[in-house]
């Protein structure tokens, strides 16, 4: 083997060589960095919203945060008035609202 043994592979080489775990698109080693270096990225920005060292949020502002969706931010940032409470789900059999058949002020649309 070009190796010889496992101890002495080139961690790049032997991570690509990994079988991958369960849900993931990586095996253990490359796993383990990836999630090390997210965390440390992560937990070393101050003005992350969860970084509760800081004092920049409350829990209430924490919660806000996590609780606002994709739809919440397009409704907030543009002139789109009505969107399904799913953005990500299409239903066949609802047609889509025009501008022509859309009277309402409503920001949902029936799922």
């Amino acid at each position: 083997t070009l190796y010889g043994t496992p101890d002495k592979c080139d961690p790049y080489v032997c991570g690509l060589a990994e079988k991958k775990l369960p849900d993931s698109h990586f095996g253990p080693l490359f796993n383990a960095s990836l999630s090390d270096q997210y965390l440390r990225v992560r937990d070393g920005d101050w003005y992350y919203f969860e970084n509760t060292a800081n004092g920049m949020f409350t829990a209430d502002e924490i919660a806000n945060v996590k609780a606002t969706t994709f739809r919440d931010i397009i409704l907030r940032n543009t002139n789109i008035t009505v969107l399904p409470q799913n953005i990500w789900h299409v239903n066949p059999d609802q047609p889509w609202p025009t501008a022509s058949t859309n009277t309402s002020n409503s920001t949902t649309v029936p799922a």
